[in-house]
């Protein structure tokens, strides 16, 4: 065998064990096992967003991109007026109340990357936003679409 090939297949092999050894472990080499973040049901996730609309800059959607506040802005996705386009088009499909959430301090304006809808409890008002939300979806290509399961709230995350 040429001493050029014999290096490669022994690189090759010296890159395979180092793969496999960090393929499952939390730190390469020491064999421990990484942290699995557990399922969270459907109702820990509405009580998350439940409690971030009630924290502190939270605001009602159309409040927060009312034109008069100059310093209320949006993270990627969205500019003001489209995102009021999507926050009109949620209240009259039937949403019950949209939420501005997270605001960060950025250079001297609030900056949000993150709407809250409360969501209808009449089956028509809930099948409109839902037909909302997958066309929401579809547009950022989300691979798992949003099923109407019972939930109380959905999360519009525009940090795409």
């Amino acid at each position: 065998m040429r001493p050029i090939v014999l290096i490669a297949v022994v690189l090759l092999g010296a890159l395979l064990v180092v793969s496999c050894d960090r393929g499952s472990t939390g730190t390469p080499g020491t064999g421990e096992t990484p942290a699995v973040e557990p399922i969270r049901s459907r109702a820990d996730i509405d009580k998350e967003l439940a409690a971030s609309i009630d924290t502190t800059g939270s605001m009602e959607a159309r409040a927060w991109l009312n034109p008069a506040n100059a310093k209320h802005v949006l993270w990627k996705t969205w500019d003001k007026p489209e995102a009021r386009k999507q926050v009109d088009a949620l209240y009259t499909a039937g949403a019950k109340r949209v939420v501005a959430i997270d605001p960060v301090e950025v250079n001297g304006a609030r900056v949000v990357a993150q709407f809250v809808v409360e969501l209808p409890d009449a089956p028509d008002a809930r099948t409109k936003v839902f037909e909302w939300i997958k066309n929401f979806e579809s547009e950022i290509e989300d691979e798992d679409p949003t099923k109407d399961v019972g939930q109380k709230f959905y999360e519009i995350n525009l940090d795409l």
